[in-house]
């Protein structure tokens, strides 16, 4: 499978939104593939991308997201949150992101993390059976 599938295929188990909680926390820059196979999953639950899916940004004059950022719409959005899902790194910049305090966030919250992982295997090390 290419990896847009394998996103679909990982958002089966792990996307189960309720009434309560169905958003979807990711980068607004998100690859593009990322950007769409969640679009899809979100419509596919019956969702309005527009109100289910939280796209952190970074501030105003700079590039890249801060992890407080990250961890600020956590904070904003998780008892309404069913998934955070951000990269490992960030595909354009190269910004790599705490994944073990993004994790820690989401599961403070109720909620559960997924992260794309292509441009982070070889380049981070990754511990993610103890995160």
């Amino acid at each position: 499978n290419g990896l847009t599938a394998n996103i679909h295929l990982m958002f089966v188990p792990f996307y189960r939104p309720t009434k309560e909680r169905f958003k979807v926390v990711m980068e607004a820059k998100a690859f593009p593939s990322d950007r769409y196979a969640v679009e899809s999953q979100v419509k596919f639950h019956g969702f309005d991308p527009a109100e289910a899916i939280v796209l952190v940004t970074p501030r105003e004059g700079e590039d890249t997201l801060r992890d407080q950022d990250v961890l600020d719409a956590i904070e904003k959005h998780g008892a309404s949150t069913a998934l955070v899902f951000m990269p490992g790194v960030q595909y354009y910049t190269g910004q790599a992101f705490d994944i073990e305090g993004i994790t820690a966030a989401a599961h403070k919250h109720g909620c559960l993390a997924g992260f794309d992982l292509a441009h982070a295997a070889g380049n981070l090390h990754l511990r993610l059976h103890d995160w």
